[in-house]
This record gives C-alpha cells, sequence and structure tokens, in this order.
C-alpha cells in the first residue's frame, strides 16, 4: 500500500545479501529436513535428526513439498507472474524455476552439497 514491504516477505537476496556475505550454507525450505540435518552434522550433533513437517490448521501433517505445491496450485497465472517479478533476482540467484509445471518444481537447482 504504502510501498514498504513486511520483512518476513521481502526477497531474501535483499535480507541476506548473497553476494556481499560468504555463506558457508544455504539452507531452503524445499530442503528443509536435509538442510538442518547437515547443519547438525557440521557443528557435531549427529544423534541429533530433525524431521520438520508441516502440520496444517487441521492438525494433518503434510511434507513441505505438499505444502508448496497446494499453495503454488492456489494461484492464478497472473498472480505467479507478479510474484515471479517481485521475487526474480531471488528465482535466479537460487536455482528456482517460473514454470509451475516443471517436473522439478518446486525444487530448486542447486549444485550437490560438498564434503
Amino acid at each position: 500500500k504504502n510501498g514498504i514491504v513486511d520483512r518476513h516477505w521481502m526477497p531474501q537476496s535483499e535480507i541476506c545479501q548473497p553476494c556481499t556475505v560468504n555463506y558457508n550454507h544455504v539452507g531452503f525450505f524445499e530442503y528443509l529436513n536435509d538442510d538442518t540435518n547437515h547443519i547438525l552434522d557440521q557443528i557435531g550433533v549427529k544423534d541429533e535428526i530433525v524431521k520438520a513437517d508441516v502440520v496444517s490448521p487441521a492438525g494433518q501433517t503434510k511434507s513441505t513439498t505438499a505444502v508448496t505445491q497446494e499453495l503454488f496450485n492456489a494461484l492464478s497465472q497472473e498472480d505467479i507472474d507478479a510474484m515471479f517479478e517481485f521475487y526474480k533476482r531471488d528465482f535466479v540467484l537460487f536455482g528456482y524455476e517460473k514454470d509451475v509445471n516443471s517436473p522439478t518444481f518446486p525444487y530448486p537447482s542447486i549444485p550437490e552439497r560438498q564434503g
């Protein structure tokens, strides 16, 4: 409304500045379980395995993939296009595709983790 974007909805590239900060790891919502466990392993907490599923208001447990797909399926193509324009830099920097019909959607195309 007034041109100010709530921090929670800002493009991640503006918040974390990946071009100016040398991060050791960039985590993805779509890989939440793997990324969390990878970081715990890196800091020496190997015995703690985390399973991060999303629980809906109805108490139903869903995978992060299922939640992402449901949310995108509820959007019109016009909304998807507008979202892509707003988050275009994030889509490019973090390897996301605009095509929600892609067989790999919603997973970003990221290089294999080293180590």
